[in-house]
């Protein structure tokens, strides 16, 4: 059995529902003397998602021994919700995840209100969306028979903007990968747990991108997408 009582629920609320947009059937769960930490992977496997909250910001975190399942209970104000879950054994291959910056080309960080924005209106477009990052800053365009949509975010730090209003980039490669909508779409709902969304991109098609949610001290929320590879 596993016990976890977390001061602000809403912090996982806001996880659990980013996550079920991506259609996970199961996910792993990891309890540790550092946090609890939450993998779950996409039907196509093309998408996955990490959760990382800290033990230091739980109120309590306990682990007994093995159980068949495990229970979750809901406070509110005036109301206590208890759910229960069937455990079962998920037979996976350890996934090997690079979020370290030396293992990427461009590192852009932007506003996450932006970034949903920018992802709701090119959706309107088309399917596919080219994201593609030079010293002058992100560009994110979609086409369609009925036309083209290009938006541009300039490389802006200026000292009258605050760090979750600027658009900052570090690069040593210009990186240009094509993405489907749905999913980023689906990671946006991720938008109310942070000011800002920080991708990671690399010129290595087998590295998959990384959009990562930084949740202040507390924790990490991160989807890993794989780029769609070009037509010759």
């Amino acid at each position: 059995m596993v016990e976890a009582r977390r001061v602000q629920g809403s912090v996982l609320k806001h996880m659990v529902e980013a996550i079920n947009e991506m259609s996970v059937n199961c996910a792993n769960f990891n309890f540790s003397r550092a946090g609890f930490s939450l993998l779950a992977m996409d039907p196509t496997q093309t998408a996955m998602a990490e959760i990382f909250l800290r033990s230091d910001i739980e109120r309590k975190l306990a682990c007994c021994s093995k159980d068949s399942c495990a229970v979750v209970c809901v406070i509110a104000q005036d109301l206590i919700s208890h759910f229960m879950m069937n455990l079962v054994d998920i037979d996976t291959k350890p996934v090997l995840i690079h979020s370290e910056a030396q293992y990427y080309h461009a590192i852009v960080k932007m506003p996450s209100a932006k970034f949903s924005r920018i992802c709701t209106d090119l959706s309107i477009f088309g399917d596919t969306v080219s994201i593609e990052v030079t010293e002058e800053g992100v560009g994110f365009s979609t086409k369609r028979d009925i036309g083209t949509s290009i938006i541009f975010c300039w490389h802006n730090t200026s000292v009258h903007k605050a760090d979750e209003e600027a658009t900052a980039i570090e690069m040593t490669q210009t990186v240009s990968l094509n993405f489907g909508l749905t999913f980023l779409n689906s990671f946006t709902k991720a938008t109310p747990l942070s000011n800002t969304v920080t991708i990671f991109l690399s010129n290595q098609l087998h590295l998959p991108v990384v959009f990562q949610y930084q949740i202040g001290e507390k924790g990490h929320l991160r989807f890993y997408l794989k780029p769609i590879k070009p037509e010759y």
